[in-house]
């Protein structure tokens, strides 16, 4: 029989947790309030006599002769979680502290069981670890590097991305003091300082400074830090963005606006001259056409004034075309318009053209052409008025030595090239050339005619039908533009 002390009914009662005494089969003798409640029953008549098992899921009781087994070897095993299950079949988290319970004469007679229930400590757990779990995910999505330092400087938490942009490791980062990241950059170094100061004198502190990397390059870097009191100590928490983005993107936007600032400088720069270009052959013509109906003006004068008049049409149309070329051009509108053409006829066409402008300037105008007629099927009008641009600007610039027009069908390509003795271009304006509003040099070229949209004109043209134009020039002695046209040959 199992002694009465045991059976004490004031200590049951007044436990906060169940109590459950057995016998050697595992049969309730007796069980506290606390017990009855925590497994659903209505009194304790109706818990006696029941197997302890019955309020363990059937798929732990091998777990609950095991335990049963480590007492009668004398160990207790301590506290256990199991899936207790109340009278109408609810589960709920279940701890059990158990212990063996002996006659006077020292013999197990039975086996206390000290229930308690876990389930709210199993959900404020678990909570916790969701916690933990979200909070270590934002901690790894920051973009930026989170860091927290000791009292003594050292590194003590971190986040990936802290690693990424030092380039260390896990095992190589831990422990680094909060000046290793700025050896060597005295600037950087007092920045960092003024920012833990403000950290932990006004509560915040925000800096910008460079940031060595393990390969010792530097990287520009925003800090924001606060002094924290985690468990009594002082720590320096906070975050690191890198800038290096924003300083490209910020170069790029310094470097976006100057472009937009020349582009304006170049694009007023040529509407002045163009005014100019349209008012001096205009005022030509006009002047001009006043003397030639003039009564008093003889015969040879009007003649000369005719041949006057007719030039400055001429270069009137001229600039007017370009004009009107660059901004159907730009309006998408140009089309090309496809026909037989002979390089024969074309380039004598052009040679006798253009050799007035090789006498007044009184330079050479040379055409090597192909030996044999070809017929090629291209844009005609937009191929003589590339040529005419590039000999145009060739006999521009140039006031001593020759023209050349080189000539040659090879590869299912016409290959044309424009060389010249003239002034050349600088190197600075190479890349610029073929740009809208850009004339080589606006102040330099002053002294020539031109709207400044000739070779603009022309690498549009020579897209627009399939090829590529180029250019090699050394200023002071002269400059080439080749190009080649895909066509087919008859």
């Amino acid at each position: 029989m199992i002694n009465d002390s045991f059976l004490n009914l004031s200590i049951l009662e007044a436990s906060p947790d169940g109590i459950v005494v057995t016998d050697l089969k595992g049969l309730v003798v007796r069980a506290s309030q606390s017990a009855v409640n925590m497994f659903g029953f209505k009194c304790h008549s109706e818990v006696e006599g029941l197997n302890v098992l019955n309020f363990i899921d059937v798929k732990e009781h091998e777990l609950v002769y095991e335990c049963i087994a480590m007492m009668l070897r004398g160990d207790n095993g301590g506290a256990k979680e199991y899936t207790g299950v109340r009278v109408d079949g609810e589960s709920f988290n279940l701890e059990i502290n158990n212990n063996v319970i002996r006659d006077i004469e020292g013999e197990i007679s039975g086996f206390i069981f000290i229930t308690r229930d876990i389930s709210e400590r199993k959900k404020d757990a678990e909570s916790l670890m969701r916690n933990n779990m979200i909070m270590e995910a934002i901690f790894e999505a920051v973009p930026g590097m989170i860091y927290l330092y000791d009292s003594d400087g050292n590194l003590v938490r971190w986040n990936k991305k802290h690693q990424q942009l030092t380039r260390y490791s896990q095992e190589e980062i831990a422990g680094k003091h909060v000046m290793d990241w700025f050896k060597d950059d005295p600037k950087s170094t007092e920045i960092i300082k003024e920012g833990i100061r403000q950290a932990f004198e006004e509560g915040f502190g925000e800096v910008e400074a460079l940031l060595r990397r393990k390969d010792g390059e530097r990287i520009p870097m925003y800090f924001t830090a606060s002094g924290v009191e985690i468990e009594g100590k002082q720590y320096l928490a906070g975050i690191g963005v890198d800038l290096t983005e924003q300083r490209e993107r910020e170069s790029e936007l310094i470097k976006a606006t100057e472009r937009a600032q020349d582009a304006d400088r170049l694009k007023t720069a040529f509407l002045q001259n163009i005014s100019h270009e349209i008012r001096t052959p205009l005022n030509s013509i006009l002047g001009f056409l006043e003397l030639i109906n003039d009564p008093e003006t003889d015969s040879i004068s009007r003649e000369d004034y005719i041949k006057i008049v007719t030039i400055s049409g001429r270069r009137l149309l001229g600039i007017i075309t370009d004009i009107i070329s660059i901004s159907s051009l730009q309006t998408g509108q140009e089309r090309c318009i496809y026909s037989d053409v002979s390089l024969k006829l074309l380039l004598q066409n052009i040679y006798e053209n253009y050799l007035v402008f090789a006498h007044e300037k009184g330079v050479d105008f040379v055409i090597n052409a192909p030996e044999e007629d070809v017929v090629i099927i291209t844009d005609e009008s937009k191929l003589l008025q590339v040529i005419g641009n590039l000999l145009s600007n060739a006999f521009k610039f140039t006031e001593r030595g020759y023209a050349l027009l080189d000539c040659k069908v090879a590869d299912g390509k016409v290959h044309f090239c424009v060389k010249d003795t003239g002034i050349g271009i600088k190197n600075e304006f190479i890349n610029n050339i073929f740009n809208v509003f850009t004339q080589g040099d606006i102040n330099l070229n002053r002294g020539y005619e031109g709207s400044g949209l000739g070779l603009s004109i022309a690498k549009a043209y020579i897209n627009l039908m399939g090829g590529e134009i180029k250019v090699k020039s050394k200023f002071g002695e002269g400059s080439e533009f080749s190009f080649s046209l895909p066509v087919n040959i008859k």
